[in-house]
């Protein structure tokens, strides 16, 4: 009888370690090798209707303290499932990007060329298509989706992954693209005195001297411009013909309008990008008309204009430290009323009887908890809603 209960409790043992090894397979976190942590990664939309918040794709890096990539995975964006990253203990920084087009980061073997990878692969044409994944609509005017805008979250770890208890951080995913917005748009030409019988067609809107690319610095890259040209590639980065009726003095497009929106890679002051508005002159009733352009730095201090940033306010003449710049996350915008004739070109310079009034914010973010849990790292990120508000000129 004691043999028997012997094979019993063996019997009943190895069916207990049969259930716990079965509830082990199923469980979707990878085994832990030695040297390895996890890092889970939960992007969570918290329930937003913003398709500037969107994410479709993710691409995951951890380096070493000497840049080299340790690990590197790239995949699809669920929101109910927190995707688990193996990362090597010796890690001390990680970075995610968000809506980066698949395999750009092929053959990357450190933080350098992860960084330039990003600039030479990520092109701007891929906000063209709804997930980002293709630049099939660029040459299609007014293309471009908020559906696929890359963003970027870079933290350092402050503390080794070994050994530790319970390491806190915090995050923020930020655009890689600013927002560039035209709000308003009103032709003052009779009101100003100088043409008394003229008028003003606006046919189109796009973007000059614009990156394509994510620079790594303000002159890695030539800028583009968006007037439109058959099958030009650059095509989405101008409205096409606006299909406007041509009348006096008014608002051709008002605050309560939907906003003309562009979105762009930052740039330096170095051959700032311009929002231009081209369209026809009409010098009298009787004149044929004219082709002009009416060049807007963007966030440049110009004469008769103002610059809103926060809490002040910059007028033509005070010192403005950000004068001429798009920032990555950054939203523009511009307001604009015309009161004299424009350039022959996209470069030409017609500051005075143009005003512009810009508004300078940041589109807002929220912060990415991270809780650090050797060997099962924590991170929750959140993407961020849109922001910014607009004024009459």
């Amino acid at each position: 009888m004691k043999g028997l209960r012997i094979l019993y409790d063996l019997t009943i043992a190895m069916m207990l370690m049969s259930m716990i090894t079965a509830c082990s397979s199923g469980d979707d976190t990878p085994e832990v090798e030695e040297g390895d942590a996890h890092i889970r990664l939960r992007l969570s939309t918290r329930s937003l209707s913003d398709d500037e918040s969107n994410i479709n794709t993710v691409s995951a890096a951890t380096f070493g303290s000497d840049g080299t990539m340790l690990n590197f995975e790239e995949y699809a964006f669920n929101s109910s499932v927190a995707h688990t990253l193996t990362a090597s203990i010796n890690a001390t920084e990680l970075i995610v990007v968000a809506n980066a087009h698949s395999g750009i980061f092929s053959g990357v073997t450190n933080k350098s060329e992860f960084m330039q990878a990003l600039s030479d692969n990520q092109s701007l044409a891929y906000t063209t298509s709804t997930a980002g994944d293709n630049a099939a609509n660029a040459s299609t005017a007014y293309s471009q989706k908020a559906t696929a805008l890359p963003m970027i979250a870079d933290t350092v770890f402050a503390e080794s992954l070994q050994g530790k208890s319970s390491v806190n951080a915090t995050l923020r995913l930020t655009r890689l693209v600013a927002k560039v917005q035209l709000s308003l748009l009103r032709v003052n030409l009779q009101a100003n005195g100088v043409y008394p019988e003229a008028k003003f067609l606006p046919e189109e809107v796009f973007l000059y001297d614009a990156h394509d690319h994510y620079p790594l610095s303000s002159s890695s890259l030539i800028g583009v411009s968006g007037e439109y040209a058959a099958s030009s590639a650059t095509n989405y980065l101008g409205t096409g013909n606006l299909g406007y009726t041509l009348g006096g003095d008014k608002d051709y497009l008002s605050t309560s309008d939907a906003p003309i929106v562009f979105y762009v890679f930052p740039h330096g002051d170095s051959d700032p990008t311009r929002l231009v508005i081209k369209g026809t002159f009409y010098e009298t009733s009787s004149s044929a008309g004219e082709t002009v352009y009416y060049p807007v730095v963007i966030n440049k201090l110009r004469y008769g204009s103002t610059i809103t940033k926060g809490s002040t306010t910059y007028i033509y003449g005070n010192s403005y430290s950000n004068d001429s710049q798009i920032a990555a996350n950054g939203f523009y915008s511009i307001r604009v009323a015309i009161g004299v004739k424009g350039a022959n070109s996209p470069e030409g310079d017609v500051e005075k009887g143009v005003t512009v009034n810009t508004t300078v914010t940041d589109w807002t973010t929220s912060t990415l908890d991270a809780e650090f849990l050797p060997p099962l790292m924590v991170y929750d990120i959140n993407e961020w809603t849109g922001g910014g508000y607009d004024t009459t000129i």
